[in-house]
């Protein structure tokens, strides 16, 4: 990695690093199914991360898991409307342990300690894999043998009892279909192709399912190409149709298609998207459909599906214009949904929507530690690189950073000085680039983005090619292009801001979480 010695000129009040980076008070945010309660994660009285309950509306908060050690990393919630599951790693060692706990106020006071181990062997990591919240189990999957893939296990809640449901020796990835069945698994080949398979046959009662050949057949068989930008979505209510994020040659943008589980090539196109990848979806818990869906591009953008919910939707993108919408979680019912603004000038906040009174109500500051500081704007543009592909990025300002008017700048750089993207003068610039390669950087509150524009430079972030949510060819784009087209796309970008009157050339720094060597 290669910087520059940059002394900048800051003028704002320099916020502490410690500030800056200080954990949310509050993670992991979710509803129960019954709307009862909203639960987090929290530091308690001894540091440790623990999962919390409050009450809602606006009753009290209690805490329910209490871990003397190592913090709670996830959790969720069970069939069983006093019993959650969660899970902890030894000392950060990233090999998951589950377990299950009730946590009725009753069983917390007899014993506010006691949990029940789904699985807490040493070196080997657990997921959960299925929950339905209908059936009091949970299904599980355990690298017990082969530390690359992971047997199925069915974990009773009632009995407390872990039972064999699939030898695994062969698939990294299995799904399950609603009522807790593992249906398809995926297989990644020599050649970079992938295989999606169908289990020929349903396994009976106490019966072990096995990854053999003989149990199983192709459903897709997808190219190396067409295998990033696919994905298993779901089953419908009757477990006879799956939803599926698709891409080929024929559609470059990610559609959500449903096809029968029987025969992939009658595909029905549910949404298609028009410029960016799926973002996130709503889906209703009942009859397992899709209500609403959301592209991203410079930011989400929400789509019902569903035109019940389509006015509740649209209420809860105008509460918050400015932000990006997130919902977390909702009730079964549909009548509680918890959301999230996250915006790039400031910590996320936190609402519950009321969807029978059509009430947003504000719950917490995550981060009330930075509440009186002023952070970064944050805009989405695109420019093309030196090959004439098309990239997006991202430029932060510091507050109140002097910017010049449309009339002011050259032609070439009008439509950039209309989004507020050229400064007065040229400044210190950071280009943040993000890892994976295959992952992307989006709009909202970046730490990192608050720390270098407090201290006075603008932040560039580049989604080159090989970055996810620009459809197959852009994905593509990237292979074979590891330290070529991918790292000249950044410099690139580097270009047009000199150009443009945006960065100081003199004055420019690359931040990365991999080695990037270049020579300005």
């Amino acid at each position: 990695m290669l910087f520059l010695s940059l002394l900048p000129i800051v003028t704002a009040e320099i916020i502490p690093r410690h500030v800056i980076f200080s954990p949310p008070g509050y993670s992991s945010l979710k509803l129960s199914p019954d709307g009862k309660y909203l639960a987090f994660i929290q530091r308690d009285k001894n540091n440790v991360g623990n999962v919390f309950f409050r009450n809602l509306p606006s009753g009290p908060t209690r805490q329910v898991t209490f871990e003397p050690k190592n913090s709670v990393l996830d959790y969720g919630f069970t069939a069983l409307p006093d019993v959650i599951y969660y899970s902890q790693d030894n000392n950060g060692d990233e090999n998951t342990m589950l377990y299950a706990k009730n946590v009725s106020q009753k069983a917390i006071r007899t014993n506010q300690s006691a949990r029940s181990i789904i699985s807490d062997r040493v070196g080997v990591k657990a997921k959960i894999l299925g929950n339905n919240y209908v059936d009091p189990r949970l299904l599980v999957g355990i690298n017990d043998v082969n530390s690359t893939m992971y047997n199925v296990y069915s974990y009773d809640l009632l009995a407390k009892k872990l039972t064999l449901v699939m030898r695994n020796k062969r698939f990294p990835e299995v799904y399950l279909d609603n009522d807790l069945n593992v249906r398809i698994a995926y297989e990644e080949q020599r050649d970079g192709t992938a295989i999606y398979y169908r289990v020929k046959r349903l396994a009976k009662p106490g019966q072990v399912l096995s990854s053999d050949n003989s149990r199983w057949e192709k459903l897709l068989h997808l190219s190396a190409e067409d295998s990033l930008s696919n994905a298993f979505m779901g089953f419908d209510k009757a477990n006879n149709n799956v939803y599926w994020l698709w891409s080929d040659s024929t559609n470059d943008l990610e559609k959500v298609v449903k096809f029968p589980i029987k025969n992939a090539k009658k595909r029905t196109t549910l949404f298609q998207p028009s410029k960016g990848g799926i973002g996130s979806v709503l889906w209703n818990y009942t009859d397992k459909s899709v209500m609403a869906i959301t592209e991203l591009y410079h930011k989400n953008e929400w789509y019902s599906l569903n035109g019940s919910i389509q006015d509740d939707i649209q209420k809860m993108v105008d509460h918050r214009s400015t932000a990006t919408l997130y919902i977390l979680s909702h009730s079964t019912d549909q009548n509680l949904f918890l959301l999230m603004y996250d915006f790039a000038e400031k910590p996320a906040e936190f609402f519950l929507y009321r969807r029978s009174r059509k009430a947003i109500v504000p719950l917490f500051d995550t981060q009330p530690q930075l509440k009186p500081y002023r952070f970064n704007s944050m805009v989405g543009f695109t420019f093309r690189a030196r090959d004439g592909l098309l990239i997006q990025a991202y430029l932060s300002f510091p507050p109140d950073t002097p910017l010049r008017s449309p009339r002011d700048v050259p032609a070439r750089s009008r439509e950039y000085a209309e989004i507020g993207i050229v400064p007065l003068t040229p400044q210190k610039m950071i280009i943040n680039v993000h890892g994976g390669p295959n992952l992307r950087d989006s709009y909202g509150f970046d730490t990192v983005n608050a720390w270098l524009t407090n201290r006075g430079y603008i932040v560039l972030q580049v989604n080159f090619r090989g970055s996810n949510g620009f459809g197959r060819k852009f994905i593509n784009a990237g292979n074979g292009e590891w330290g070529r087209k991918m790292h000249s796309d950044i410099l690139d970008a580097l270009e047009f801001a000199v150009d443009h009157g945006i960065a100081n050339k003199s004055q420019i720094a690359i931040l990365a979480p991999v080695t990037v060597v270049t020579k300005f």
